[in-house]
Parts: C-alpha cells; structure tokens; sequence
C-alpha cells in the first residue's frame, strides 16, 4: 500500500511539475518571443517589494518550489530538495535586521553529469541572448522603415518581409529553448517523464532544428535586410538609412552563428548525458547533501542583500509577495552589468511546505510577469523535486 501510494504521490508531482513549467514558457500565448522583449526595459525592472514583512516571523526553514532557469542551470546543477533557512542575528549599527543565510541541497549527479548540465544550461541561456538582442534589432528596424522608407513602397516590403521572417526565426528559436531547458530540468533532477535515453534525444531533436530551421531561416532574414540596406544606401538621399539595415542585417546573420554555437554545444552535452554522465546517484552510490552559508540584511521593507559564502559582493533577495502568515513568498533578484543591462535575474518561488498549491504558484508568477518580470528564454521557470521532502535523508542532515 505504502509503495503505490509513494507511486501515486509520484506521479502527481509529474503531472504538476509538466503543468507549471508549460504556464510559464506559454505565460503570453497571444504574443512572440520578440513582441514581449520590445516591452521590457534595458536594466532590472524594479517592482514593489512586500514591505509588512516581519523579518523575525519570516526566519525559519523553506522548501524551494521552483526557480530560474538562469539561476537552476548555474547555480543548482544537479541538484534536488533545494532548501532555505533564516535566523534573525542582530542590527546594524543603523538598526537594519541582519540574518543569517543556510542553503542545502542533495546532489544527485556525478561531477561530468554536473559539468554538462551546466554547460548545456550555459549554452541555451546564450542562445536566448542572441535573439533577445536580436529582437531588439528587428524592433528598431520596424520602427523606423515605415517612416523613412514610405516613400519607397518596394523597398520597404522587402525590409518589412525580411524582419518578420526574422522575427518569426527568433520567436521559433525562444520557444524550442523553453521546451529544451524543460528537458533539462527533468536530467538535472532525475525526473524524467519517460527516461534518460528519451530526454536526451527529445534535446538533440530540438537543438537540430534549431540549428537547421531557426538558425537558418534567421540568416536569411539577416541577408535579405542586408540586400535591402545595399540597395537603399546606394540612393544618395537614403545612405544612412540603407547603411542602418544594411547593419542590422549582419547582426542578424552573426546571430544566427551564436544560435547554431549553442546548438551544436546543446546536442554535445546531450550525447553525454545519454552516454552515462547524467545517471543519477542515490545516497549509497555517493548522493551527497552540501550547504552554502551566508548572510544578509534588511534594506528597507522587503528589499534584502544577501551574501553567500564564495561570492564577491552581496546580491539583491527582494520578497514581492508573501502568501498567508509567511506560508509561501516570491523573491526576486537581479543585477545590471556597468552598461545598464541586465547581467543576472532570477525569481524563486519559496514554502515551508514542500508541496503548496498549485494556485499559490501560479499567483506568484502571474503576479512576476504584471511587475515586467519574464518568464521568457533564459528566465523561464522551473519547479524544484523535493522527493516528498525528505529526499530520504537522516533528519537535520540538510
């Protein structure tokens, strides 16, 4: 009885693990890929925070639900029973709440397994780079041909076609990410919804057409714009203009590389993961639950700096929600590089159930997406197994 409640218990979290991770990657149905990035803005969006929260009440251990793809692929490789605790330590001298910060996991792949899920995760956030930059090529190129090029109506159908082509590419190539780094959600956690050898090749399948389809129908877009700039910028009034598209259009193809790069690298670490690397462990084969220390303190309201230990500097932990008395929160981090844009961002969804309502979850990503927050690309969202929240350890050995 115990063994077919544990199968059902199982099977359930699948089903719920497949259902979270399609209503992010399809959060805006009714729009592309690159629709979206037209919207967002250059640096970190800045939503409000949850200012009523009560550091002292909200101290204590969490279960990580789910979270970035970005953040699950770099930092967490490998891992499951992702958990967090806080214990309020003291003041500042200028009477901010400081805290200190113990984050553990179990790590259930061998170190190549690690190693080729973060470099797979690595490539497919560069992929999804390449077109959002892309994007905004695309956008600028629509923004201006009607204006500049309405006299021109040949010529600018030619500019036109060749940018949604493009624009189309890129939309294609967004979405075969998303389902790919669901893919290599299920092997960085060992829970696949067939099998190891069926995951893998579920990758190489999309990473071909990725390559072939998406990479290829982008290129041509970038050629198409660039005979069109040639074309505009040989009329002496238009030479700027035609040397604008004419630029976009090598964007366009040099994006089309990165992509075919990423590609090729995703189908690289596919073959391993196939070959043996991505076998799971269990704790007897040498599993192992590791911790990450570190500390914090409150800004203001519910804008917290944390600080691991290894890391350089401290990093933003907004709380934007939090559900009920502290039984769940959405945070928020993310961080611009010197030129304003934005180098890492990343939510996470946390509980101090291991399994809370599905409409706690989708409320909270709803929620994200309403402040400007993406689940697009490299920012999609990935539910975190918890293996019944135990992970079949000793107690107090996470």
């Amino acid at each position: 009885m115990a063994s077919a409640a544990h199968a059902l218990m199982s099977l359930i979290i699948m089903v719920l693990v497949g259902c979270f991770f399609f209503i992010c990657v399809q959060a805006h149905p009714q729009h592309g890929f690159c629709t979206r990035t037209h919207g967002t803005t250059k640096g970190c969006p800045t939503p409000p925070t949850f200012d009523a929260i009560n550091l002292t009440a909200f101290a204590g251990s969490w279960f990580q639900i789910g979270i970035s793809a970005r953040a699950q692929f770099m930092d967490q490789p490998g891992s499951v029973c992702v958990r967090a605790k806080y214990e309020v330590t003291g003041h500042s001298p200028t009477h901010q709440t400081l805290f200190s910060v113990l984050n553990s996991a179990l790590s259930i792949l061998r170190p190549a397994g690690v190693a080729d899920i973060y470099y797979a995760g690595a490539a497919s956030l560069d992929v999804c780079n390449s077109a959002r930059s892309s994007c905004h090529v695309v956008g600028h190129i629509n923004d201006h041909a009607l204006e500049l090029l309405k006299d021109h109506p040949a010529l600018l159908k030619n500019v036109t076609d060749a940018a949604k082509m493009g624009e189309a590419a890129l939309d294609s190539a967004a979405g075969r990410i998303g389902h790919i780094q669901g893919y290599l959600n299920q092997l960085s956690q060992a829970n696949y919804t067939v099998s190891l050898a069926n995951t893998t090749e579920k990758i190489e399948i999309n990473a071909g057409r990725l390559k072939e389809e998406d990479a290829g129908d982008l290129r041509l877009a970038g050629k198409l714009l660039g005979e069109a700039g040639r074309k505009i910028e040989a009329m002496p009034s238009m030479k700027a203009v035609g040397k604008k598209i004419r630029h976009a259009g090598k964007e366009l193809v040099q994006s089309a590389k990165n992509i075919e790069k990423g590609a090729i690298q995703l189908r690289k670490r596919a073959r391993a993961l196939a070959k043996g690397s991505g076998k799971a462990i269990t704790v007897a084969q040498g599993a192992k639950a590791y911790k990450v220390e570190g500390e914090g303190v409150q800004m203001k309201g519910g804008k917290l700096q944390v600080k691991l230990k290894g890391e350089v500097t401290s990093k933003p932990y907004w709380v934007l929600a939090v559900d009920g008395h502290n039984e769940a929160a959405l945070v928020y981090s993310c961080v611009n590089d010197k030129a304003g844009n934005i180098a890492e961002k990343s939510i996470f969804i946390i509980a101090r159930s291991w399994m809370p309502a599905p409409s706690v979850v989708e409320g909270f990503l709803s929620l994200a997406q309403s402040y400007g927050i993406s689940s697009d690309c490299e920012d999609s969202f990935s539910m975190t197994v918890q293996r019944g929240g135990s992970c079949g350890l000793p107690p107090h050995s996470m």
